[in-house]
């Protein structure tokens, strides 16, 4: 598993909002097994994935995935 480091600028990327429905569903999958696996059963919430980064100068919210667009 990967270090958590501690970065001295708080701003991220939130990668929820630059992933496909199938890549969510994929990603809650996952969750799901490990929250009933420890016990967590029928747990619901809200998926935030955050990608921390100290060259940010502020946070990136609510990106549109470009794959996603109609092509002209």
């Amino acid at each position: 598993m990967a270090k958590r480091q501690n970065y001295k600028r708080p701003h991220f990327y939130s990668i929820a909002s630059m992933m496909t429905d199938e890549e969510v569903h994929q990603v809650w999958e996952i969750v799901g097994n490990a929250l009933d696996r420890n016990g967590f059963k029928d747990a619901d919430g809200e998926l935030s994935i955050r990608v921390y980064d100290e060259t940010l100068k502020k946070n990136v919210i609510n990106v549109i995935d470009k794959s996603l667009e109609v092509k002209k």
